[in-house]
């Protein structure tokens, strides 16, 4: 079975959707696809972060199997980009992280474990790592940079987030 209980041997269902209330980052953790971002189709691979900025329809071609992490933030608002954007609305969505990829895997991953074991202050430390996370990404895409204040009030993002998915399909 895959990690989406879906027999190996039939490819799951292909839907394009977009999302109206939330930016979603895609991290390509292992291996390799195809993907279909607004008009055009991108070819992807380990260490490659995809932004889907709210509205902007999205999904997979291909049937290769790969493995990844993925994140939505929701009530997000950055000076200069639209609400709940990561990179403006004209910016290639597909962003090779190079030397920063173990760095942002082992976010994606420290968040995971908290969130799925429900251990003490965990949404505070989430807050901190998901605040770590977006820096990154917007200055590896060059879309700005968070102005973070000296101490962030803990619950600010994370009343920001709806949606925290982290999804591993490596092993599919």
């Amino acid at each position: 079975m895959s990690a989406a209980g879906l027999p190996r041997s039939r490819p799951h269902p292909r839907l394009l959707h977009a999302h109206p209330d939330f930016v979603e980052a895609l991290l390509i953790d292992e291996g390799s696809a195809r993907f279909l971002i607004g008009d055009n189709a991108y070819e992807v691979r380990a260490g490659d972060l995809l932004v889907f900025n709210s509205g902007v329809v999205h999904d997979e071609l291909s049937d290769s199997p790969f493995g990844s992490w993925c994140i939505a933030v929701g009530g997000l608002r950055l000076p200069g980009l639209l609400e709940n954007a990561l990179i403006p609305e004209n910016a290639a969505p597909v962003h090779p992280m190079g030397a920063e990829l173990p760095d942002l895997r082992a976010l994606y991953n420290i968040m995971f474990r908290y969130l799925t074991t429900d251990r003490p202050d965990c949404e505070a430390f989430c807050h901190r790592l998901m605040l770590a996370l977006l820096d990154r990404a917007l200055t590896i895409t060059g879309s700005t940079t968070l102005r973070l204040p000296a101490s962030p009030e803990p619950g600010t993002l994370a009343r920001q987030v709806r949606n925290i998915s982290v999804i591993t399909s490596g092993s599919l």
